[in-house]
């Protein structure tokens, strides 16, 4: 029987590296070795400090000290993603839903079955690409008084679970327990919801779905917005496969909501952060909406699949099924 250690070391890494931060961060906020103020960024904070270092008078000396704390303040941008919005609140269940949300679909995505096959770099250039996003979208918020105070671990759980719903439109889910619905319609029932729940958890969630859109524009090379206009790239093979799904495939045939322009392609890390995580680089292809993968790709970093099977966080909805061609 695998223990907790074996449970946690088959987390796939960038999951396991996201859930265990946010942990110990509540931990020790909690336990008041730190405040949230110590992870957090906000516009204020961005303003004060470039304002103070780019207006500081005085000696060469003084102004590298004052730039080279601005740059240590960087960190910010990183472990502001371990705060969930629940925490903040001082909500306990709404904290611990984050939490297990985030977990759940990160680790569906990155798993070997999943989007990116478990993959690593690419997984981490998608969560680098989409917090950059993340960041700026919330500090422009904040500049324009949408909302006071910004949780940047609910908008990356927004912009996860929006990833990963965009790959199964077609999915019934049993949403929050309480009615089946089509994961199509997942990220708007979120939007609603969060709408009731106030003004900063609506913008905060819109900020998450804004984000994972912006990278699917960039993974599918076309232009945000734009794209969102019908037959504005002219005709498209919307069946474009992108990659298997998590643990099962659908037939294109089946699907009620086919795959916008911006829901293909594949982005593929650059070389130099492969070369950082000493990857083999050939473990992946770059595809766009526009150019098709041209080599079956081999994920050298693990071993034979076994079949397996996956609980989504929701209730699928269970049918019978056909084999294709019976």
């Amino acid at each position: 029987m695998a223990g907790l250690g074996d449970r946690i070391a088959a987390i796939p890494p960038v999951t396991r590296f996201l859930s265990i931060c946010t942990f110990l961060t509540c931990l020790l906020c909690s336990l008041e070795l730190l405040a949230v103020d110590d992870f957090a960024i906000s516009y204020g904070l961005v303003h004060t400090l470039l304002s103070e270092a780019w207006n500081l008078t005085g000696s060469v000396w003084n102004k590298v000290q004052a730039w080279g704390f601005v740059f240590l303040q960087s960190y910010r941008l990183f472990t502001s993603f371990f705060i969930p919005l629940g925490f903040l609140t001082r909500n306990g269940f709404m904290c611990l839903a984050e939490m297990y949300f985030l977990y759940n679909f990160s680790q569906h995505l990155e798993s070997k079955l999943g989007k990116f096959r478990g993959n690593f770099p690419d997984y981490v250039w998608c969560i680098l690409v989409c917090g950059f996003f993340i960041n700026l979208l919330s500090l422009i918020s904040q500049r324009v008084e949408l909302i006071a105070f910004s949780s940047h671990h609910s908008m990356l759980n927004g912009c996860i679970t929006y990833l990963w719903l965009r790959s199964y439109k077609d999915l019934q889910i049993q949403y929050q327990g309480l009615f089946l619905l089509k994961a199509y319609y997942v990220p708007m029932m979120s939007l609603m919801i969060h709408m009731v729940s106030g003004k900063e958890y609506f913008v905060c969630e819109l900020i998450g779905i804004v984000a994972g859109y912006f990278y699917q524009s960039i993974q599918s090379d076309t232009l945000p917005f734009y794209n969102l206009v019908p037959g504005v790239y002219g005709a498209f093979d919307p069946l474009h496969k992108r990659g298997r799904k998590v643990g099962f495939e659908k037939s294109a045939e089946e699907s009620s909501f086919p795959d916008a322009i911006f829901d293909l392609g594949y982005l593929k890390a650059p070389k130099w952060l492969y070369r950082i995580i000493s990857y083999p680089y050939d473990t992946s292809e770059r595809v766009t909406a526009f150019k098709k993968q041209t080599r079956r790709v081999v994920t050298s970093m693990s071993g034979p699949e076994e079949s397996r099977a996956h609980t989504t966080g929701f209730n699928a909805f269970q049918g019978r099924g056909h084999r294709l061609g019976s």
